[in-house]
């Protein structure tokens, strides 16, 4: 089989509730409205590729059955392409009004990434939601609850989902190594998993691009580090322990050639560097000034500023933290 003919996130998504991975406390609220045959207004809240839209269409598959029909019984949204009022007064509207076929209760609107809608389109949404709640019930997904409105929020049964664990990714990822007769070294497995922080669903694109790119030999984890411009949890421990103790001319040749060579971006470096900062081996209160000096510069760049200056600043403040006594 060609490696490009289907997308191993898809062929490899569970289809019923007792597939889903690594978010065994919601299980059991689920399977009782599986077995009630009735749902109310969901809100799953949590990180990207940890199984959120996932878990809503293995939801819909155990309530609907043979039933189950796209835009007939559910209807499922990106709401960050149609996050304005229109579409909620127009599409969803439509959909919600519409009477379920007889052999079911109600139909299902799946919304994700409801974050990014506007107020007033969510304003909107909640008041659809109490008008055809008879008929049609809403699962509304996000990465940030704080973004959501309180009216919606009071008005839906709130679900966490939380990272999948790393062994439970790695479980996932070998079982699709042999299942794809994937030729690839078991540290390449493990530097796939430091880099994902949780989310299966980019764990499994990026065996399958490294599967594709690399088809004709074993895949290592250089070829993983490269591909990816990722930067090790090990290389990050070096590159601010060299910020901390030498001068910056040092310092900044080592990382502008890493960044450079692997085309990382800065915004990249900065959240990795985020990601390993608890674990270094400094006090509190360096931590917490490198934390600050990560922030600062993240807001520059997000505002436009020059990565290569925003770098250099960032290197020079952390590198005064050891003169300063803290």
């Amino acid at each position: 089989m060609n490696i490009n003919q289907i997308c191993w996130t898809e062929k490899y998504r569970p289809k019923t509730i007792r597939e889903i991975l690594g978010q065994d406390h919601i299980i059991p609220q689920l399977e009782e409205f599986i077995k009630e045959k009735n749902i109310p207004h969901l809100l799953f809240t949590g990180n990207a590729g940890i199984g959120k839209t996932t878990t809503a269409l293995a939801l819909i598959h155990d309530i609907q059955g043979k039933d189950m029909k796209s835009d007939i019984t559910y209807l499922e949204l990106n709401a960050s392409d149609s996050r304005g009022i229109d579409t909620v007064r127009n599409e969803i509207k439509k959909f919600a009004k519409i009477m379920p076929p007889s052999s079911l209760s109600f139909k299902i609107i799946i919304l994700d990434e409801c974050d990014a809608m506007t107020i007033p389109a969510q304003q909107a949404l909640r008041r659809i939601m109490e008008i055809y709640s008879s008929t049609c019930r809403f699962i509304l997904i996000c990465n940030y609850i704080n973004k959501i409105i309180p009216p919606i929020q009071s008005r839906t049964a709130f679900i966490q989902f939380y990272p999948i664990t790393n062994e439970i990714i790695k479980r996932k990822l070998n079982s699709i190594v042999l299942m794809e007769n994937v030729n690839i070294e078991l540290e390449a497995i493990d530097t796939i998993v430091e880099m994902i922080n949780g989310d299966l669903r980019k764990g499994i694109t990026i065996l399958q691009t490294s599967a594709s790119i690399y088809s004709n030999k074993i895949i290592t984890a250089n070829d993983i580090i490269s591909l990816f411009g990722y930067v090790t949890s090990d290389e990050i421990k070096q590159m601010v322990n060299n910020m901390l103790s030498f001068p910056f001319d040092i310092s900044f040749t080592q990382i502008k050639n890493i960044i450079l060579n692997r085309g990382i971006s800065v915004l990249n470096f900065i959240k990795q560097i985020n990601k390993e900062i608890v674990s270094l081996p400094y006090s509190d209160k360096i931590k917490i000034e490198i934390i600050k000096i990560l922030g600062e510069t993240e807001r520059n760049l997000t505002q436009g500023a020059s990565e290569l200056i925003q770098l250099c600043a960032m290197i020079i403040k952390i590198s005064e933290l050891n003169k300063m006594n803290i």
